[in-house]
């Protein structure tokens, strides 16, 4: 691939809104790796920088969940599977849209207890939204003969099931630690970008190797 066509693909690839989130997720789940190794605070800080940065990308962003939700009901035909997709659209839109309360409502009062009670309900729909994922990924694996030798396909189950473990403890008193967390989120978050990137070279055509992949919902 030329450097003119890999700058057009990379420009491509961080165009999106949730590139540029799953870009800044690895780089804080690097560093708070990094801090928890050496034990050096300045790579907390920046790891806790990253997330203040995925907090204001995430403003609003529950908007485009309601219009999927839309989407998804004026189909004719609602079966299992989407429901499923329901449920991890809508699980999500909760936690954006909490995650966006409590992150302002930081700036008004810290100890407000209606924000310790919405982070408690949107971290525990983060989680309700990656076991949805998982299922709904493990659904299309055992119904779609297609994709079932799809590595992508596997490496998308396991990306979701990083995820629902690394947010276990929104919903119960199981903690895996931090550093443990920090390890899934960023195998989540480098599985996450390679898709991203595979993606904006077929967006770009065939021309830059792409081969077409098969839609994830």
């Amino acid at each position: 691939m030329g450097s003119t066509r890999l700058v057009k693909v990379i420009d491509v690839w961080l165009a999106s809104n949730d590139s540029r989130d799953k870009l800044m997720k690895g780089a804080g789940c690097f560093f708070k790796l990094l801090g928890l190794i050496s034990s050096q605070e300045k790579y907390l800080k920046v790891s806790a920088a990253m997330s203040d940065c995925r907090c204001l990308m995430r403003l609003l962003s529950w908007i485009n969940n309601t219009k999927k939700v839309s989407d998804a009901l004026g189909k004719n035909e609602v079966g299992f599977r989407e429901v499923l997709f329901l449920l991890r659209v809508i699980f999500d839109g909760i936690f954006c849209l909490l995650d966006n309360v409590v992150y302002m409502g930081h700036f008004f009062n810290k100890v407000d207890p209606n924000l310790i009670r919405f982070r408690v309900i949107s971290r525990a729909s983060l989680f309700w939204g990656y076991v949805a994922a998982v299922i709904l990924d493990l659904h299309d694996l055992i119904k779609d003969k297609a994709i079932q030798n799809s590595t992508q396909r596997h490496l998308g189950l396991f990306r979701n099931a990083c995820d629902m473990i690394s947010t276990l403890g929104g919903v119960c008193c199981l903690d895996i630690g931090p550093f443990s967390a920090a390890f899934l989120g960023l195998l989540s978050a480098t599985i996450s970008t390679n898709e991203q990137i595979q993606a904006a070279k077929i967006s770009m055509g065939p021309q830059l190797g792409g081969k077409k992949l098969l839609n994830h919902r």
